[in-house]
């Protein structure tokens, strides 16, 4: 009985979790389908009937479609620069012993507690000495260097990769670069597409770069297009809560697709073991 007692109030509390972490969800979808005057009225969980209205409200004040373009365009190849050189340096600072290591990876990881916005100057000076301002790359290019990356993949190599496999690929021939990307990658498809999912809603959502450096409407991303539509003389909620709704099904619809590729992962892994 104490332990039927304990797995009830167990299960409770994840529900009470779940029910915690679900309902500005929940709130954010039935505001998308309300009016601006049904939101001005106050709480409620109860849909409204003025979803299409404030989808034609959201592509008339702003081409959301375009922006959702230029939110993948700059997002996806960022997402994929950072796992690729953040695992590679991962697999640097873990598997190879070079002078200076130890005080380079320090030094890599007080980055980690300095705020984003300090290199916006530097960066904006790099950008237009290279002339790529208002221009995509400049929300793609930084994916090369992402500090939590290095951190995560590091400790995912060595918990994967062990120096036997490594010893084993170099015998049969295999360089550092093919060791890296037929071992290491391989290896740590789970723990890359784990931090994958939290580069993308990072970037995805990312608003300061993406007004920063770019100024031509026609080249924004959605994070900026859905805080203008806080511009106009009369804002409508429904609109905004539609365009924020939208942007979220993107974010799952990508976490789903990863999701069940490092469930995949993590079943064969536990099978092989």
């Amino acid at each position: 009985m104490k332990r039927k007692m304990v797995r009830v109030l167990l299960y409770s509390f994840l529900i009470l979790l779940a029910v915690i972490c679900l309902l500005p969800f929940l709130i954010m979808l039935v505001s998308a389908t309300q009016s601006n005057a049904d939101l001005s009225r106050g709480f409620t969980l109860l849909p409204g009937t003025w979803a299409a209205k404030n989808y034609q409200t959201l592509t008339e004040r702003i081409p959301f479609w375009t922006y959702v373009k230029n939110s993948l365009l700059s997002t996806i190849p960022n997402v994929i620069l950072t796992a690729y050189f953040g695992t590679m340096a991962a697999f640097g600072f873990e598997k190879y012993q070079f002078r200076g290591k130890k005080a380079l990876y320090t030094v890599t990881m007080l980055m980690m507690v300095i705020p984003a916005q300090i290199s916006l100057i530097g960066l904006y000076r790099i950008f237009a000495s290279m002339k790529l301002l208002n221009t995509l790359w400049t929300l793609i290019l930084p994916g090369i260097s992402n500090v939590l990356t290095v951190y995560w993949m590091r400790g995912n190599i060595y918990q994967v990769i062990d120096n036997s496999l490594l010893e084993a690929a170099r015998i049969d021939g295999c360089s550092d670069m093919q060791m890296f990307h037929r071992v290491v990658l391989s290896l740590c498809k789970t723990g890359v597409m784990t931090i994958s999912i939290m580069n993308f809603v990072a970037v995805w959502n990312d608003y300061i770069n993406a007004v920063t450096y770019i100024t031509s409407n026609k080249k924004s991303t959605l994070s900026v297009g859905i805080a203008m539509l806080n511009n106009f003389d009369n804002i409508d909620l429904g609109a905004v809560y539609m365009g924020v709704a939208l942007s979220t099904f993107v974010i799952l619809a990508f976490y789903l697709v990863f999701n069940s590729q490092i469930l995949g992962g993590v079943t064969e892994g536990s099978v092989k073991g």
